[in-house]
């Protein structure tokens, strides 16, 4: 069994309450081929990867290791003020604070998340799908949109979409998700529920869905499985909703169904993009 990659993750100024809930969340993705593990009680800070601090503390931390890389931790959203590459405000949302943490991972410290031996064989499933597939319907020159700020979710998404013959662009926030649409449209979308921002992923769905002239099939991709939440997919226009990490089976047969029901309506929504656009440039965010 290859040694899984250790990250250390300091924490300087947070509360005890935050502390113990960040150990049990950090232990909840040992599973992982990279994890994080909290350091509380430093003695060499040239340790430590990545810090957490309360902001009013940075000085401490950068006096004792001025390269380290920190996320600024801050009382409210109206406090919060975007003084360095990474900012956070209370109340800690720990799901996005993992996903910011392997932002930093890839980007900053370059690391290059491997391929394990589940998706090695997930691959080769998607590969034998596609060619089971290949004789009755091919999705060649088909484009997708990946919509996800998570590194490792959108290689991934890329990587299958490929194998199935998909033309493949991402967006990492909703943002740029936002600009995206605006740019061009796609045969179908996947979108994850929670994104950085102020829109969150039902919205953009929304905002996709209310145009008539645009009917894309989106597919919300989400870690939380619930009654609730698939309740507010659907309401939102979603088509399907997708568990992460995602079951290739799953994902190729939702694309599947979606897309050979909307292939009788494909070409009339291409030349009325026009439409879709201009919806879109037209819309409040807010």
């Amino acid at each position: 069994m290859k040694n899984k990659q250790i990250f250390k993750v300091g924490a300087f100024g947070l509360k005890q309450t935050e502390i113990s809930i960040l150990k049990v969340f950090f232990s909840l993705h040992g599973y992982r081929e990279w994890y994080f593990q909290l350091v509380t009680n430093i003695s060499d800070v040239n340790q430590i990867d990545i810090w957490l601090v309360e902001h009013n503390k940075l000085a401490f931390v950068l006096k004792g290791n001025s390269k380290a890389i920190h996320i600024d931790i801050y009382s409210s959203k109206k406090e919060c003020k975007a003084e360095s590459d990474y900012t956070f405000c209370r109340p800690l949302n720990m799901q996005l604070l993992v996903k910011m943490l392997d932002k930093i991972v890839v980007q900053d410290l370059k690391f290059v998340p491997p391929i394990n031996d589940e998706v090695v064989i997930n691959d080769k499933l998607i590969k034998d799908i596609s060619k089971s597939t290949a004789s009755t319907k091919s999705w060649q020159n088909y484009t997708a949109l990946v919509i996800d700020d998570s590194p490792t979710v959108r290689t991934l998404m890329k990587a299958s979409l490929h194998s199935y013959g998909f033309k493949v662009e991402t967006a990492e926030t909703s943002e740029q998700a936002i600009q995206t649409i605006k740019l061009r449209s796609y045969d179908i979308i996947f979108l994850d529920v929670i994104l950085p921002g102020n829109i969150d992923g039902y919205k953009i769905c929304k905002i996709i869905k209310s145009s008539s002239d645009y009917n894309t099939p989106v597919i919300m991709l989400t870690s939380k499985g619930s009654t609730i939440d698939k309740v507010r997919g659907k309401l939102s226009g979603s088509n399907a909703y997708l568990t992460k990490p995602v079951d290739q089976t799953a994902l190729m047969n939702s694309v599947n169904k979606l897309l050979r029901e909307r292939s009788p309506v494909r070409m009339k929504q291409k030349t009325n993009s026009l439409n879709k656009v201009n919806h879109v440039n037209s819309f409040n965010y807010t």
